[in-house]
């Protein structure tokens, strides 16, 4: 029986395209087993490892499989191959020619198409958004959501936050073990659906953001990649089923504020009275749901881990705990997190980029090629999917000394350019959330820090890295009070993230995997 650890190894292997790259563009050769496919079962496996791998034997341009027959985030069967490659100067290049180097749909692979059956036609909005456009209608789309991550609305959300995150974490208490992956998840979705759909209509808004986990969660599913077909049982009916309920809620949710005509303090709400003053155009009802399915998802999953990751650093770490308990104390006393006084928690400013630098949530900026480019060398035809690591250029770049490290202070001295320090992409196309996913991060554990202090429980923690970096198994802490007591915080740990970051000698537990 193929087992959900197989399936995620195989889903990448059979998702090929016909063979196209230059050969002299190197990497591995295709195996024996599968032939592309067999190739790919380490990436399938762990990508940040095997990218690592493949980058140390071939240079920083490297072939998926050598010859191509790859594809990941092309929506083309077309696609001549993956392209791997990490560096601050090829990160300019990719970033700035985003005519050139296009972005393409949220879920890829799994898009119908320009012209789907009546079944499909929810899947054209769905993980759309900015995704989906290039060129001018990009910056049309820029410009009419600036106003919803304004500084004003931006302060009406940081609000929305500290009101969601003290009620999810009112339940903790002392000597509870924890699921910190779990917790974190359900944090950031209840705190996007507060933000993206306000408190108007609660069913609808309960509906819709159950569609939105659904959908996405079945999106990421190596079954719904594997078996396309609108069948019985199958993960991809769901899918579609959870696509179109999506669908149906959100056109209830701009109904009732079409109708109510009030600009509510809600992403949503924004987005339906949001107006380009140079075109006068406002977007359609399909552009607002493709960017609602992308802000859930982005707002949701990566900012989870990033917490997840940045608690299991301040485990690990307890001198830095310490300072980080220390300026909560002496900013916020016993009070709540402000949007004006989280520019006064500049150590935990500090960290946070700390973290999102060793464990970015996503790892790789993937972009498709509408014409035939010369990087580094290489001659890379159109159509061609490149894959930057954000990843190895945060391990390699000059400018972060002991790049293993963890090492909040040195920001204090060092001051990247965009594209050495790209967490949240770079260029025109750098994450219109970013400001929004470093509030709700430094606000949720400011919360939880001044409550609690965790202590780490899981015996092993490896990574998973696919769009989002995660942990392969649930990261277990456990809730202790704020006794001041940093340096029982951690305990011995296997794992492969012991690769990605030196933690301390006294925390390796055995083989590392």
């Amino acid at each position: 029986m193929l087992t959900h650890r197989m399936l995620h190894r195989l889903a990448p292997a059979l998702f090929t395209s016909s063979r196209g790259l230059p050969l002299d563009i190197p990497g591995p050769p295709p195996g024996r087993f599968l032939s592309t496919g067999g190739a790919l079962l380490p990436w399938a496996e762990d990508s940040l490892g095997h990218a690592s791998k493949l980058f140390r034997e071939y240079g920083r341009v490297v072939a998926l499989v050598q010859g191509g027959g790859t594809r990941h985030i092309a929506q083309s069967e077309d696609c001549p191959g993956t392209v791997l490659c990490y560096g601050a100067d090829l990160n300019q290049i990719i970033t700035s020619a985003h005519e050139v180097y296009s972005k393409s749909y949220l879920s890829g692979a799994l898009h119908p198409g320009q012209d789907p059956s009546p079944r499909k036609r929810p899947l054209l909005s769905f993980g759309a958004g900015l995704f989906s456009v290039n060129g001018d209608e990009h910056k049309r789309h820029r410009r009419l959501l600036g106003p919803v991550f304004s500084r004003r609305r931006l302060a009406q959300y940081a609000e929305q936050m500290v009101e969601v995150i003290k009620s999810e974490i009112a339940g903790w208490a002392p000597g509870q073990e924890r699921d910190t992956s779990r917790d974190m998840r359900l944090l950031t979705a209840h705190v996007v659906t507060r933000t993206l759909f306000g408190k108007d209509a609660q069913l609808s808004v309960d509906g819709a953001s159950r569609a939105l986990k659904e959908t996405l969660d079945l999106m990421g599913k190596p079954l719904t990649r594997l078996l396309t077909f609108d069948l019985p049982g199958l993960p991809y009916r769901r899918y579609l089923d959870a696509a179109t309920d999506l669908e149906r809620h959100v056109q209830t949710l701009l109904a009732a504020k079409k109708q109510s005509g009030v600009e509510s303090d809600d992403m949503l709400s924004a987005l339906l009275h949001a107006r380009d003053e140079e075109s006068g155009t406002r977007l359609t009802d399909d552009e607002i749901l493709g960017h609602v399915s992308v802000f859930f998802a982005a707002g949701h999953e990566t900012t989870a881990h990033g917490l997840g990751w940045t608690l299991l650093l301040l485990a690990c770490f307890p001198q830095v705990a310490h300072k980080v308990q220390e300026e909560l104390e002496r900013v916020l006393g016993s009070g709540e997190p402000s949007f004006e006084s989280l520019d006064e928690l500049v150590y935990l400013g500090w960290v946070v980029k700390e973290s999102l630098r060793l464990f970015t949530p996503a790892p790789w900026n993937g972009r498709v090629l509408t014409e035939q480019v010369t990087l580094d060398g290489y001659t890379i035809p159109s159509g061609s999917e490149i894959l930057f690591s954000l990843y190895e250029t945060h391990r390699t770049d000059p400018i972060f000394q002991r790049p293993y490290a963890f090492e909040p202070e040195r920001w204090e001295h060092i001051h990247p350019s965009p594209y050495q320090y790209t967490p949240f992409s770079a260029g025109p196309r750098t994450c219109i959330g970013a400001m929004f996913a470093q509030m709700e991060m430094k606000i949720a554990l400011a919360l939880i820090l001044q409550r609690f202090r965790m202590e780490l429980v899981s015996k092993s923690v490896n990574r998973f890295a696919e769009m989002v970096l995660s942990p392969k198994q649930a990261l277990l802490m456990r809730v202790q009070p704020t006794d001041g007591n940093f340096a029982a915080s951690a305990r011995k740990f296997s794992g492969n993230v012991h690769d990605m970051v030196n933690f301390p000698q006294q925390l390796r537990a055995g083989e590392v995997s």
